[in-house]
């Protein structure tokens, strides 16, 4: 009974160990491929697609709240939300490639569809201090898209609520153009 006792305890030991290396290991793989969702975050920014530009914008965003490059000031950065249906590993490599240790951290990426008003809604939209629609890199009717992502944005965002800066990137000189003319309602404004 000794033997049984000791091999009962041996296999179910292991049984147990290697139970919760796969529930771990479930949870980071979900968090590489930016499928977890937290939901507590608030003043924050949020950056919807993923282009040309969004390393800069991400560094701009950390200067004007204060970072300087030094380890004390990055404790006070807010938090920034990426949405994109791109490959997040590759996102994650050149964003943090690009960003100094002690501020990686502070930027989320999301795996989703700007065209999604169920992925749009993961972002926090009612609590964020400022939202910036890019539009996927290379992506067909990106022009077109961002502006849905902004009504998506808006009828989220509610009415009632202050004031939300959304900045929305145009690839082409005529949707620029087109926009300038049109008389934008005022729940927009």
């Amino acid at each position: 009974s000794l033997i049984i006792a000791g091999f009962g305890m041996a296999f179910m030991s292991g049984l147990l160990i290697s139970t919760f290396s796969n529930i771990i290991q479930r949870r980071v793989d979900s968090v590489e491929r930016g499928l977890v969702v937290y939901k507590n975050i608030k003043s924050h920014y949020v950056i919807i697609g993923y282009g040309e530009i969004a390393i800069c914008l991400i560094r701009d965003i950390f200067q004007q709240n204060g970072w300087d490059g030094s380890k004390e000031s990055s404790k006070s950065l807010p938090k920034i939300l990426l949405l994109s249906n791109q490959d997040i590993a590759k996102i994650r490599a050149e964003v943090l490639s690009h960003l100094p240790v002690e501020i990686e951290r502070k930027v989320i990426l999301y795996s989703g569809n700007i065209e999604s008003e169920e992925h749009v809604k993961k972002l926090n939209i009612y609590s964020a201090k400022e939202v910036y629609v890019l539009g996927e890199k290379n992506e067909y009717g990106r022009d077109s898209k961002n502006l849905e992502c902004v009504k998506t944005i808006a009828k989220l965002r509610g009415k009632g609520k202050e004031v939300l800066t959304v900045n929305v990137q145009f690839d082409r000189m005529p949707s620029y153009s087109a926009i300038q003319k049109l008389s934008i309602p005022q729940n927009y404004v």
